[in-house]
């Protein structure tokens, strides 16, 4: 697809990182329009956030190998240096992933 980037899930690590990366594309593309495509939980947490705080930016998002629910993470031994970004438990207690996916509108989320 012309146009396309594709960018590491490296690049995407941090929730600043990310943001600054994604407005940087903006600003850059003559669309003005993001499609984001994630693959894993914390990449699909990162970019979840992202879209709600700045959905303006993204058409969509497709999630590979993501989670429903963040009750997921709770259940699921996960250690704090493994994945630091996703250990925001004011996050989890105020929010699920439905809940993000409803700020974000009128961004598209799919699952993969």
């Amino acid at each position: 697809m012309s146009g396309e980037k594709r960018i590491q899930p490296t690049a995407a690590q941090s929730f600043g990182g990310f943001q600054t990366l994604s407005c940087s594309l903006s600003e850059r593309s003559k669309t003005r329009s993001i499609r984001l495509e994630v693959s894993g939980v914390r990449s699909q947490v990162v970019g979840f956030v992202t879209t709600v705080l700045q959905p303006q930016l993204f058409s969509d998002v497709v999630v590979r190998d993501g989670i429903s629910s963040f009750g997921h993470l709770l259940d699921t031994p996960i250690e704090h240096r493994a994945a630091p970004e996703l250990f925001c438990l004011y996050l989890y207690r105020d929010f699920d992933i439905d809940r993000l996916v409803a700020i974000g509108a009128p961004v598209r989320i799919s699952n993969r």
